[in-house]
């Protein structure tokens, strides 16, 4: 159904991190999607290429960051022979960091700079969209803490353009979950298009 449009699936570790089932899922070509550096860790032992996996979530810390950059700071380098895995010090970093805030998007910047390499980064937009669920699972309303607010992406990737280490592929989007209607994904995915659009238009072009 989304061969038209090329996507590419990345498989949420966080609904199960076990190896054997990452290895399956990887076998059949899937992706990893993570929010954590441990899950990061378990998609790259189960032999998913960092290129393939996009690092999510809210709570990154630096030394997770330094990770998903340069595999010399991996935590299972001692380990990783045990799994049948390579040394993690050349392995590169993650394909994709999705990234919340402005302040978080100076963090990585300032650890890739230091590192000496590139950090690969979608923003996560908050499209103001009621997906009509539990005000728990809610992501994507105004009032919500994630990501930044639609009406904002613009004027954040000019403040960081041309910034060393770091280079723009994209945009995110998470409204909540359970979604029951089609019609919060429709209004999403407007938002979405008319921000893409704007962005190119000002010369920020999404790949991702």
């Amino acid at each position: 159904g989304f061969a038209p449009i090329h996507a590419h699936l990345h498989y949420a570790v966080k609904a199960c991190p076990n190896t054997n089932l990452l290895k399956l899922l990887r076998s059949l070509g899937a992706g990893m999607d993570v929010v954590s550096g441990g899950e990061m860790e378990r998609a790259w032992l189960a032999g998913t290429p960092m290129s393939e996996i996009v690092f999510a979530g809210v709570g990154k810390t630096e030394a997770e960051v330094r990770a998903a950059l340069d595999g010399r700071f991996s935590p299972v380098s001692a380990d990783a022979a045990r799994f049948g895995a390579p040394d993690p010090a050349n392995r590169g970093p993650v394909g994709i960091i999705n990234i919340e805030s402005e302040s978080e998007l100076a963090r990585v910047a300032a650890i890739a700079s230091e590192l000496g390499t590139t950090a690969r980064f979608c923003l996560r937009v908050n499209p103001n969209v009621d997906p009509k669920t539990h005000e728990y699972t809610t992501t994507g309303k105004k009032e919500n803490k994630f990501g930044i607010d639609a009406i904002e992406i613009a004027a954040v990737l000019d403040r960081w353009r041309g910034v060393p280490g770091l280079e723009f592929h994209g945009l995110h989007v998470h409204i909540g979950s359970p979604v029951p209607e089609v019609q919060p994904f429709v209004e999403a995915v407007g938002v979405m298009l008319a921000l893409i659009d704007d962005l190119a238009v000002r010369g920020h072009h999404t790949s991702t």
